[in-house]
């Protein structure tokens, strides 16, 4: 897996071979830029260090499977078939349930709100329509 590099400094082929994984558990998110020819333990290993579980009792799904630890992320059918990624490749990542030898929790991804649009600052406030009053009568004389 590489570290950030600062946007400026992506070159074509730094962005070509690499991918750009968002992995969900439950409201958590961890985006990950993998290599294609990394193995798939080298993401669960990164996940297991950042959620602080035994990479043991971690393992990634993607489109309803468990991906085996010993195939390539390519060989699994992630890869960006020559495309300059726009969204991240959702995977999700599950724990072993405690206690047993081989159950696995169902992926699971909370629903998160979505916050009210924000006002855009550059737009005029409506105006306020004026209301019609009549004239004040003319005095006579």
């Amino acid at each position: 897996m590489h570290s950030a590099v600062p946007y400026n400094n992506l070159n074509r082929s730094f962005v070509m071979s690499n991918l750009f994984l968002v992995a969900c558990r439950d409201q958590v998110l961890i985006y990950l830029e993998p290599n294609n020819d990394d193995r798939v333990q080298t993401v669960v290993d990164t996940i297991a260090q950042l959620v602080k579980e035994n990479p043991d009792n971690v393992a990634i799904c993607y489109k309803g499977a468990r991906l085996e630890g010993k195939k390539t992320l390519k060989a699994c059918d992630i890869s960006l078939e020559g495309e300059l990624p726009v969204e991240p490749i959702k995977v999700h990542y599950v724990l072993k349930i405690r206690d047993t030898e081989d159950e696995w929790e169902e992926p699971f991804v909370a629903e998160m709100s979505k916050p009210e649009p924000l006002p855009d600052p550059l737009q005029q406030p409506a105006a306020t329509p004026v209301e019609n009053t009549p004239a004040p009568a003319a005095a006579s004389t």
